[in-house]
């Protein structure tokens, strides 16, 4: 079997659908009201102003042991791509991974602003080792990896990935959609021609 891809029309569904088509991990904390607040601003996509704040008042006014701490800087850089604040989320992914460098969530939703700002090679570093440490949310992984892949001309592996993430989420439309765009023809068809 060989993969084909339109590659014109892939490239161009990809890249327009790649800033909407990534969806950020939210990480859950424990129970310090500005800290439960800033997951839930990040996890419900309102008003990213006061969810910012609300994340901000919690890293600096609640004291937060260490998995809160990484989980806080997550939501927040969730809320800040959300925001079109890519530096910033960039940072707060950073910082989380320096406290929990095992939160595999933080590496993947690092992956996705990667996308964003046209740095694939990064990004597929990110979200494969969001992957090796058990991500939450692996077809987010796996579907964010795929773009990159799709962009960088690596087809087959692109392809594979949006096989994986039906395989974990047969409800995941946006990566059947992007299968429409490949054409899978016998080894054999090549011969032929």
């Amino acid at each position: 079997m060989k993969l084909y891809a339109a590659s014109i029309a892939l490239l161009m569904c990809l890249v327009l659908s790649a800033a909407s088509a990534q969806a950020q991990v939210v990480v859950s904390i424990g129970s310090k009201k500005s800290a439960r607040d800033c997951y839930l601003f990040a996890k419900s996509g309102v008003d990213p102003a006061i969810g910012i704040n609300s994340c901000t008042a919690a890293l600096s006014e609640e004291p937060l042991d260490g998995t809160d701490r990484a989980a806080t800087f997550v939501n927040r850089g969730v809320i800040e791509a959300a925001a079109k604040q890519p530096d910033q989320a960039l940072a707060d992914y950073t910082a989380a991974i320096a406290i929990n460098p095992t939160l595999g969530d933080a590496y993947v939703d690092k992956g996705s602003v990667l996308i964003d700002q046209d740095r694939y090679a990064e990004a597929v570093e990110q979200l494969n080792k969001g992957l090796e440490l058990g991500a939450s949310l692996p077809q987010i992984a796996y579907f964010d990896r795929a773009i990159a892949e799709a962009i960088m001309g690596r087809y087959q592996d692109a392809y594979n990935d949006y096989k994986k993430v039906l395989a974990i989420d047969p409800t995941f439309t946006k990566a059947s959609d992007a299968l429409k765009y490949f054409i899978v023809k016998p080894a054999h068809a090549d011969k032929a021609s």
